[in-house]
């Protein structure tokens, strides 16, 4: 277990002024070098990890030792195991009391969070999940089971205590993740009165991208003199891979992935989806088409894993489609592709994913399928990565054709060398005699490409046009509640969030007036969203919601996130913003 000696900037904030302390420090270069318990590093390995970033290395010792963390770090850096490690082996698992809670920005990644502490636990850790647009009752059968972490959003959380079905007068630990994403959804006040109720003397860890000023006041109010640590984003990649893009048309991915597969031949290649169902129904796809292919996903049972994965090493099987959770830790070094199916959601996923392939000194190439809606993440990943990666063209059918040709004169040009046997000798003899060799061959290659698995394609050209995608601007929409039935912009935030379950990335200005409000929403789907938000309630009422202006498409280079500020001005109706808006 090799160690390096680095010098690391580590800035103590106290109550007062903040002095910065510089020390030598041991980074980690092995998760064994951190005295994780048995248990902990059977499910690292099984999960797949093998050394820890930059990250990990740098937080897991101080949460290990009972220090408060603020780390600066991008999405993608492997955040969830830098607190999740330490996390699990602080928790006494015969206490079934709560001991440890976590706060993530959205349902999403709270989900997550949870799925990677079970992980992390090998599920022998009790953990609640607690989001909105969820039933409470399955949550409150959770909590009372005798949950020893708590993971959810804000709001949630807040509930739960509200309504006494939470106690957090046990827990030891409280850790943020993506912190100023979470303030900026309007969950300052929330986060707030969840930290204040919380034990004197607990452990905080605060995880956040940028650390604006009230990120670092909040620190300075809920913890304790923590060590501050700034870490750099993902920059690496597997240096024997090839990196692509490719612009599919809505709708048209699976018979762009079809033609993907077609056109590169893989010997061995898995397909990454975002769910069991996409897997499920994508292997069936590539199988009714011609492919070798199976699912690997976690709704299976372990013999059936087994058998595809044996099937997939042996090089009985082509393409396996796996979502990531059940292709941690696989490693087969024949993989020659990998595709993104669905985009990955940040750097770390991505590389973890392109790491299938170029293993062992091979080549290996990693190809991923991009819609419109997906433009933003994409950009995200390259500049994470710090890889500008090539946008490609779905082929087209007469490139396929090409290929298949090429193919068949490499498979000729490698049998040619080999000695046939003599019965096949004997039969092409008397033909070429009869009609000539030339003839002979082109009718063998013919019958041979003719009793190949035969893929049926429209035809249809899948180029998009466009350099950049488009994607959609703000919808105006109109809610019937304003500030004097108590709304705050945080209310509107997290209903649309938690409740509707938008990304708050696509949110923009939220203008509160006396009996009205009205909020900015990048949607392609104003009166569908009108209508879930019909189905929500803020503060036990429900409400209305009405489109005052459609959204329009418009070119990436123009769509950046808009800016989330709040207007508190006079009571107008939905009729005057229609007009003020109008033009």
């Amino acid at each position: 277990m090799s160690k390096t000696k680095t010098k690391i900037r580590e800035e103590i904030i106290p109550k007062s002024e903040a002095p910065v302390a510089t020390e030598t420090t041991t980074i980690t270069t092995s998760f064994h070098d951190f005295g994780l318990n048995d248990t902990i590093m059977a499910a690292v390995a099984k999960a797949g990890y093998v050394n820890p970033t930059g990250v990990q290395a740098q937080a897991i010792p101080h949460l290990l030792a009972g220090q408060d963390v603020l780390a600066q770090s991008q999405t993608g850096t492997g955040k969830t195991a830098a607190f999740g490690l330490p996390l699990i082996q602080n928790i006494d698992l015969s206490n079934n009391t709560v001991q440890a809670l976590v706060m993530a920005p959205t349902r999403e990644l709270a989900a997550q969070v949870a799925g990677e502490l079970t992980i992390f636990s090998n599920n022998s850790a009790k953990i609640a999940l607690l989001v909105g647009g969820q039933p409470f009752a399955p949550q409150v059968r959770s909590l009372r089971m005798g949950a020893q972490i708590v993971v959810g959003t804000p709001g949630r959380i807040l509930d739960h205590i509200g309504r006494s079905t939470l106690n957090l007068s046990t827990a030891r630990m409280a850790v943020l993740d993506e912190a100023d994403e979470m303030l900026a959804l309007g969950f300052q006040e929330d986060v707030e009165a969840i930290l204040g109720g919380l034990p004197e003397g607990k452990q905080t860890a605060l995880f956040s991208a940028t650390l604006p000023p009230r990120i670092l006041s909040l620190a300075e109010k809920n913890m304790n003199s923590p060590v501050r640590l700034k870490i750099g984003a993902v920059r690496g990649t597997v240096a024997e891979l090839t990196h692509s893009g490719c612009l599919v048309p809505h709708g048209k991915k699976r018979e762009a992935m079809t033609r993907w597969l077609l056109h590169e031949m893989p010997e061995s290649a898995i397909v990454f989806c975002a769910t069991r169902k996409e897997s499920a129904e994508l292997a069936e796809r590539l199988r009714g088409t011609g492919f070798d292919a199976e699912p690997l996903h976690g709704e299976m049972v372990q013999n059936e894993r087994d058998r595809v994965m044996n099937a997939f090493r042996d090089g009985r099987l082509q393409v396996v489609v796996a979502t990531d959770v059940a292709a941690r830790g696989l490693d087969v070094p024949s993989v020659s592709h990998v595709f993104n199916y669905d985009v990955p959601r940040d750097a770390e996923q991505y590389l973890h994913r392109v790491g299938r392939t170029g293993r062992a000194g091979r080549t290996g190439a990693a190809i991923t399928l991009l819609e419109r809606k997906d433009a933003r993440l994409w950009r995200n990943i390259e500049f994470a990565t710090g890889k500008p990666i090539a946008l490609l063209p779905v082929p087209t059918v007469a490139q396929i054709s090409v290929r298949r040709l090429e193919s068949w004169e490499v498979k000729l040009r490698e049998q040619i060398t080999q000695l046939g046997s003599e019965a096949s000798r004997a039969i092409v003899g008397s033909l070429s005699d009869e009609f000539g060799a030339q003839n002979v061959a082109v009718a063998a290659l013919d019958i041979a490409m003719l009793s190949a698995p035969q893929q049926e394609l429209t035809g249809e050209d899948l180029t998009v046009a466009e350099v950049r995608p488009k994607i959609v601007s703000p919808a105006l929409i109109g809610l019937n509640m304003g500030r004097l039935e108590g709304i705050r912009p945080g209310d509107v935030m997290r209903m649309i969030t938690t409740e509707i379950g938008l990304p708050g990335r696509l949110v923009g200005v939220i203008e509160l007036q006396e009996h009205t409000t009205t909020v900015e929403i990048r949607t392609d789907d104003s009166e569908g969203l009108c209508r879930k938000l019909g189905a929500a309630r803020v503060h036990g009422k429900r409400i209305k919601a009405r489109v005052i202006r459609e959204s329009g498409a418009q070119a990436m280079r123009d769509a950046e996130p808009p800016r989330q500020h709040v207007h508190s001005g006079g009571d107008h109706t939905f009729a005057k913003h229609h007009k003020r808006h109008k033009h």
